[in-house]
């Protein structure tokens, strides 16, 4: 027994980095691993000789960061922001909601959110795209209105799509091209993605259609006036593909909505005359919502656009990815998507 009490003692007196047991070192690193993933806490390792590892453990922190302010302006394509201080920042993105002719009858629908954590390098540049303002055509046969970043485009008095809130990081420096919104460089360099709202329809306070929520790993569907009729909405774009357009009761595809695709949501057709205004259309998103078809010779086919995917860049979503440069150890932690937060552009 007095041997046993000197070896504890012993033991005990011993410094960890020299212990040479790597069954303490890996039950060590398994507690080190759950504590990271629970509290963000962060750990780190190296062997420093055939006898020796050593440990590091810290925890975020919130750093004192000086706050920059940016006005939105319409009509601006993007803004930079530089990072001033390696570390880890929280980014919060909301899409904007879908677009409607009278929003005392039936509205667009809201807009989602996304968040995460990203570690950045100090000189590091982030792209930010913001869901612009929705619009509403006064003509028959052409369709435009949609909001910056992907909204659909509707014809007339049909709500258009809101558009998509975005971060975008570039691996290299980004040609001119590269930062026009819907770039193939650009759409794949997207780090957190807010999906923006589908149109509505809102004819009256009778005939009326909501557009679907924008966000969420799935975009919200248009909502429609009659069952009968509800093959017309636009649906919801996911993470995967665009939300495809309803199914027009129609002999031409002139009336045919389209729908979303990568980064954009989809347009109506035409409409039938103005004295039957244009259902909505889709949202843009990380894919966008599908437009509404617009075969609408009785108002009872009132329907809505479907709302834009959100997305979060993460090891478990990179597939999602067909093509993308954007760096693993970008990473984002604590990220989610949601559906329907954002009222307004």
């Amino acid at each position: 027994m007095k041997n046993l009490f000197k070896k504890i003692n012993k033991f005990l007196k011993t410094d960890v980095k020299i212990i040479n047991s790597y069954l303490l070192i890996s039950i060590i690193l398994v507690v080190l691993v759950s504590v990271g993933y629970i509290s963000y806490a962060l750990f780190s390792f190296s062997k420093t000789s055939p006898n020796t590892i050593e440990l590091g453990v810290g925890k975020i922190v919130d750093p004192v960061v000086e706050t920059q302010t940016y006005t939105y302006v319409s009509g601006t394509n993007y803004y930079i922001y530089e990072v001033p201080a390696t570390g880890y920042s929280k980014l919060d993105v909301y899409g904007a909601q879908g677009g409607s002719y009278n929003e005392s009858y039936a509205v667009g629908g809201l807009g989602g959110y996304s968040t995460g954590v990203v570690k950045l390098t100090k000189g590091d540049k982030l792209y930010v795209y913001v869901g612009g303002e929705y619009g509403t055509s006064t003509t028959v046969t052409t369709v435009n209105g949609g909001g910056y970043n992907g909204g659909g485009n509707a014809a007339y008095h049909g709500g258009g799509g809101g558009g998509a809130s975005d971060i975008r990081y570039f691996s290299t420096t980004p040609t001119t091209d590269d930062l026009v919104w819907n770039s193939t460089t650009g759409l794949n360099s997207r780090l957190i993605v807010a999906g923006g709202g589908g149109g509505a329809y809102a004819y009256s306070s009778t005939y009326k259609a909501a557009g679907g929520v924008g966000g969420g790993t799935t975009g919200g569907d248009g909502s429609y006036y009659s069952s009968n009729y509800k093959t017309f909405i636009g649906h919801g774009g996911t993470q995967t593909s665009g939300g495809s357009d309803g199914t027009a009761q129609s002999s031409t595809s002139a009336y045919t909505g389209t729908s979303g695709t990568f980064g954009t949501g989809g347009n109506t057709g035409r409409a039938y005359s103005t004295s039957y205004p244009s259902n909505g259309a889709g949202g843009g998103g990380f894919y966008g919502g599908g437009g509404a078809d617009n075969y609408t010779s009785s108002r009872t086919r009132a329907s809505g656009g479907g709302g834009g995917s959100g997305y979060v860049w993460t090891s478990e979503t990179a597939s999602n990815y067909t093509s993308s440069t954007l760096p693993t150890s970008m990473y984002l932690l604590n990220a989610s998507t949601e559906q329907g937060k954002q009222s307004g552009n």
